[in-house]
């Protein structure tokens, strides 16, 4: 197994990440673009500010085939499906959130189209404290308001590495 995990930053999330698949006997490369046609899985943490207009660049990567994921594992925002409170959702991300929303609801929906097997995690905010972790399933509301580092890194390995979440969006936070 060959993982690409997309990310403009990497920080200690990644880091976690990239540990917990090489652990596993994951071989991983990393990368700003979607470029590596012999990865058979994707890990893609997007950044907030451009999530709607990188998706189209994943997206055009498959058709040209820069890229052959068998799996797409996406990392997302909680409150894509309306599982948290609008006041939640504007403290973490200001008044202008719906504005985030959208552009993540759209990226996910475009994950969707593309037919190929993906699970998408909608994240708590993340802090780099360890923390509870409770999974919900889309349509559950969400109910903590952040996520340890850690355990979400421990999510998304288990997302990539098995196919327990496979074709779901599920949600994570400490609550």
């Amino acid at each position: 197994m060959k993982i690409l995990i997309v990310t403009n930053k990497k920080d200690e999330l990644w880091s976690l990440i990239k540990i917990q698949t090489t652990v596993a006997g994951a071989s991983v490369v990393t990368g700003q673009q979607f470029n590596n046609p012999t990865a058979t899985d994707l890990i893609w943490l997007p950044n907030a500010a451009s999530v709607d207009n990188d998706v189209f660049e994943l997206v055009d990567a498959i058709d040209q085939r820069k890229i052959n994921p068998q799996k797409i594992v996406m990392l997302a925002v909680a409150g894509i499906n309306d599982e948290v409170e609008p006041t939640q959702l504007e403290q973490r991300f200001g008044s202008q959130y719906s504005d985030t929303i959208l552009a993540y609801q759209y990226a996910v929906k475009m994950i969707d189209e593309l037919e190929l097997p993906y699970t998408v995690i909608r994240a708590a905010k993340t802090i780099v404290e360890p923390t509870t972790s409770v999974i919900s399933n889309e349509g559950q509301p969400i109910l903590g308001t952040q996520i340890g580092e850690r355990q979400l890194a421990l999510l998304v390995a288990k997302a990539v590495l098995t196919d327990q979440y496979l074709n779901q969006s599920i949600g994570i936070a400490d609550n």
